[in-house]
């Protein structure tokens, strides 16, 4: 490790996460095969931190890093991974960036959330570099200049969806690469549609089954020139379903998914009725639950309509129905309409309008205080 000067205090955090995504891929996809890594610090002035190149790449680290932010340790685990995909499975980056961007960075979101044992929290930046977490950590005349809103956990993938709804429809995963036509076009589709491409495939196929997949895909395509198709083909062969759909709706193009309960009632007294409607372009075979008082209802909207009404027969109460409990649609556009309760809940929202009130009211005390 070369770390700069000032960065002393990293030394632990960047070996740590080094040794532990190193065991993690030797683990679950396949055995490292180099005699070494080298990892360089770049000063935080320069534009070369964030960089891979065969068994060497470059980091950097924020001022203020708190651990909790899991930075610069997933910044670590991204720029490790790339020695695999992109080094190792040698993809065309310039046509295909996603089979190295994606990948690397659905599996930095993995590693990290295994290394930390827990969710990140949402944050702001003050200044651009001082993230800001659940503390009082700055005050000017004894008024405090910032809060958190609450500790909010944060899934890792929740980082790729904010870059996703910047530009839900401009270009799909399967366009050329450098023919896209922006930076953050490139971006959404190299990085953060590829990596929520994965979550999901992932939570339709099942865990144990997607990564044996990942360890065939290495282990047939190491040192080799990996296409789309080819880990598409692989896919196949590793699920009994018919996934053309998938592929179709997430890969191929780029379709709006927004799917919605509209309601939910009694029609008799041992029956029910909800509305379910597809409001995007986009087709997902969900799931649905209906929740009783006592037990669970589980179905399958399956069919391409844009909408349909079930009608549920059960003697005890449906209290609430919720279209793709699971997330594996992680390209859905609003999941605030995937449920309709009976009874309305408000105290979720409250607590969180309450806090943003509060940071309100100190910012306007501290702007206030400097005249």
């Amino acid at each position: 490790m070369m770390v700069q000067e000032d960065n002393d205090e990293y030394i632990d955090r960047f070996f740590n996460s080094i040794k532990f995504v190193l065991k993690y891929f030797e683990q679950n996809v396949g055995e490292y095969p180099y005699q070494q890594i080298t990892m360089v610090d770049c000063p935080r002035s320069s534009a070369s931190g964030g960089m891979e190149y065969p068994t060497l790449f470059t980091v950097g680290a924020n001022l203020f890093s708190p651990e909790n932010t899991h930075y610069p340790e997933k910044l670590v685990f991204h720029e490790f991974i790339h020695q695999y995909f992109y080094g190792i499975l040698a993809n065309n980056e310039t046509a295909e960036a996603w089979l190295d961007e994606g990948f690397t960075s659905y599996f930095a979101s993995k590693v990290t959330e295994e290394y930390f044992g827990e969710k990140g929290y949402l944050t702001f930046k003050a200044f651009s570099y001082l993230p800001v977490y659940g503390t009082n950590s700055k005050g000017y005349k004894e008024n405090p200049t910032s809060y958190s809103l609450g500790f909010f956990e944060y899934p890792e993938e929740g980082r790729a969806l904010k870059r996703y709804y910047a530009d839900k429809i401009t270009g799909a995963i399967a366009d050329t690469s450098y023919k896209l036509p922006s930076v953050l076009s490139y971006v959404i589709n190299a990085y953060s549609k590829p990596e929520l491409m994965l979550h999901s495939l992932e939570r339709i196929m099942g865990e144990n089954n997607f990564h044996e997949l990942i360890k065939e895909y290495y282990s047939l395509y190491k040192f080799k020139h990996p296409k789309s198709e080819d880990f598409i083909s692989l896919v196949k062969n590793h699920t009994s379903e018919n996934l053309d759909w998938f592929f179709d709706n997430v890969f191929y193009s780029s379709k709006l998914f927004d799917d919605r309960i509209r309601y939910l009632r009694k029609v008799s007294e041992n029956e029910y009725e909800f509305f379910a409607e597809r409001l995007g372009d986009g087709y997902f075979k969900n799931d649905i639950y209906c929740y009783t008082e006592s037990d669970t209802i589980k179905l399958v909207w399956s069919e391409k309509e844009k909408y349909k009404i079930f009608r549920v027969k059960t003697k005890d109460e449906i209290v609430a129905v919720e279209i793709d409990p699971l997330r594996k649609n992680l390209f859905d556009v609003n999941y605030s309409n995937n449920s309709f309760t009976v009874e309305e809940k408000i105290w979720g929202t409250a607590s969180i309008s309450i806090k943003w009130y509060f940071w309100i009211q100190n910012a306007l005390m501290v702007l206030g205080s400097i005249g």
